[in-house]
């Protein structure tokens, strides 16, 4: 089987400048994200939070109104038909 091999640049050994400004602009990169990250979240649970609030609120309004139909609810309309001991017989 062919072995495939692969050259690539050969790098040279970087100054301790060139790591010092790698370092720094990862430590950047790190808190720019986390910063970002926080915002972020901080924005879903506040949505999140508005959202329980608008659900709760129509939960309540919607338990007020059968509460309020219930309670306003005097009279049961209903149809009947007397029956007599007597009619019994006579199916």
């Amino acid at each position: 089987m062919a072995q495939i091999r692969y050259i690539g640049i050969e790098q040279k050994p970087r100054s301790f400048l060139m790591q010092l400004l790698g370092l720094i602009g990862g430590l950047v990169i790190l808190g720019v994200s986390l910063v970002l990250g926080a915002f972020v979240l901080a924005a879903l649970f506040g949505f999140a939070l508005m959202l329980a609030v608008v659900v709760a609120i129509r939960l309540w309004w919607v338990r007020r109104q059968i509460n309020a139909d219930a309670a306003n609810d005097e009279y049961i309309d209903a149809e009947y038909k007397v029956v007599n001991s007597s009619d019994r017989g006579k199916r």
